[in-house]
């Protein structure tokens, strides 16, 4: 992994240099990025958190800059009412995006966007606002991470939930290590499963090895209302929806459920702010054409995680592209604009 990251940087700075930025000022569309969690290293939710998932705060700020350079920078929203109704757009447009409203998102991301003056959307789950919470991928990071885990699970094996984890490793657990690679592949197979049995195991595994998923500081992990209304005082910061409890919606979830995770959200979020969302978010990317559906019937525009660009003239309203931003790709300046050129 470590020679992986330097062979791109090498490759980064050098089309940097030749003069590939240049590039960003040509693009006749809309470049979406997508953040989810915004803290330094040094903080233990950081070293705890799923890999792919966090900026540092100083990342986050040079890609303000960088962007700020070569896009006109819109709210979301903003954008898509000029298309639907015919009004110029400007041309190229960026627009950032946060999901799952994580509380360090008013700690640390707020203040950095309200100093650039950077408009953002922040895609909330509505049933967790304010919780301990943490979701299933970080619960399972943390679970593999954990210095007792190979011993447990020698000696656990027939366990129920650790019988499913161990299906689950590429490698045998004497093999077996840790890496930032391993993880996210583990919890990319363990999708294959629907939301609730991952739950369940995961509660199982982790009172096999007496340990919780949620916070330990026993401080929220998501943002509160009051947080929410603070940062969208002055329009700066916009609410959507990313469903009531971060289902995916896919063929695994019964049309009911669905139903209620897309249109209750919206309520929940008009009761508490006062305002209706425009903007939706697929949980994980995932939908069906029953979810593009519901979703379409209720919001203006719904995100994806397909990478890319929107051109007015190839444009899925309620399938954005966007890029999502983790420390690991985006660090330095040349990284960065490599992965918003779709390179890497």
């Amino acid at each position: 992994m470590r020679l992986k990251k330097l062979l791109k940087t090498a490759i980064s700075a050098t089309l940097y240099h030749s003069g590939l930025h240049r590039a960003l000022r040509s693009r006749n569309a809309l470049t979406i990025l997508t953040y989810h969690r915004v803290l330094p290293c040094d903080d233990s939710r950081y070293l705890n958190e799923q890999p792919g998932m966090v900026v540092q705060p100083d990342t986050l700020a040079m890609h303000l800059r960088v962007v700020s350079k070569y896009y006109t920078l819109i709210h979301l929203d903003e954008w898509v009412s000029r298309y639907q109704n015919g009004a110029p757009l400007p041309s190229p447009a960026c627009a950032i995006t946060f999901d799952d409203g994580w509380a360090d998102n008013f700690e640390y991301a707020y203040p950095i966007l309200k100093a650039a003056q950077v408009p953002a959307s922040i895609f909330i789950v509505t049933d967790m606002v304010g919780k301990e919470y943490q979701f299933w991928p970080g619960r399972l990071a943390a679970i593999i991470r954990h210095h007792r885990l190979p011993q447990q699970l020698f000696e656990q094996d027939a366990h129920p939930g650790i019988h499913w984890l161990l299906q689950l490793l590429p490698a045998p657990i004497a093999q077996f290590q840790p890496s930032t690679a391993a993880i996210d592949a583990i919890i990319e197979h363990a999708k294959m499963f629907s939301d609730h049995e991952v739950t369940q195991h995961v509660s199982h595994i982790e009172t096999l090895l007496g340990f919780s998923g949620n916070s330990s500081s026993h401080t929220p992990e998501m943002l509160s209302w009051e947080q929410i209304n603070t940062m969208t005082e002055d329009g700066l910061i916009k609410i959507g929806s990313h469903t009531r409890s971060h289902a995916r919606l896919n063929q695994l979830l019964p049309e009911q459920d669905m139903r209620s995770e897309i249109e209750q959200s919206s309520i929940a979020i008009k009761h508490r702010t006062g305002i209706s969302p425009s903007l939706f978010c697929y949980p994980n990317g995932d939908h069906t054409p029953l979810a593009i559906e519901l979703v379409s019937n209720q919001y203006h525009a719904a995100c994806s995680t397909i990478p890319g660009v929107n051109a007015p003239g190839q444009l899925e309203l309620h399938l954005l592209k966007r890029f999502t931003m983790h420390e690991d790709i985006s660090d330095n300046e040349s990284l960065f604009i490599c992965r918003i050129l779709g390179l890497f």
